[in-house]
């Protein structure tokens, strides 16, 4: 395994004595792609980690280590983020606290039978600079 960040064992067709260009051969990805993906240069997409998986005749999960969830925290319901729409048409509650390492949030989200929940995005993102800070309308002197 490299010391990147990856979370894919890519070690199971050396177990199997199989070279790169044999594994290439068998699941229709080129060498290039694959040593990439051995060595942590490049993620597979689903489909090229499908073709891998079905190249050495075992599941997609036979790909992800143990590691790979340690550090994620559960949220008990009671201590989670909970939104309802004024209507109660739709809820949306944080299933896991935001990690900043993978920058995400899982969230359950229940939206009553024919309701509607129209949300604007995020507005653009705005790169700070060193000893600068964001400046809103509330922000001004009076």
């Amino acid at each position: 395994m490299p010391a990147s960040s990856t979370v894919i064992d890519f070690t199971l067709h050396r177990k199997r004595h199989l070279s790169l260009d044999a594994l290439a051969r068998a699941c229709g990805v080129s060498r290039a792609m694959l040593a990439q993906v051995e060595s942590g240069r490049s993620v597979p997409s689903i489909k090229v980690l499908c073709k891998i998986a079905k190249g050495l005749k075992v599941s997609v999960a036979a790909f992800l280590e143990d590691r790979a969830f340690e550090g994620v925290e559960v949220l008990p319901a009671q201590q989670s983020k909970r939104l309802v729409s004024a209507d109660g048409a739709f809820i949306s509650q944080a299933l896991f606290p935001y990690d900043t390492a993978r920058q995400s949030e899982f969230y359950a989200i229940r939206l009553r039978a024919l309701g509607e929940e129209v949300s604007k995005g995020h507005g653009p993102w705005h790169p700070g600079k060193p000893g600068g800070g964001p400046r809103c309308a509330g922000s001004q002197r009076q």
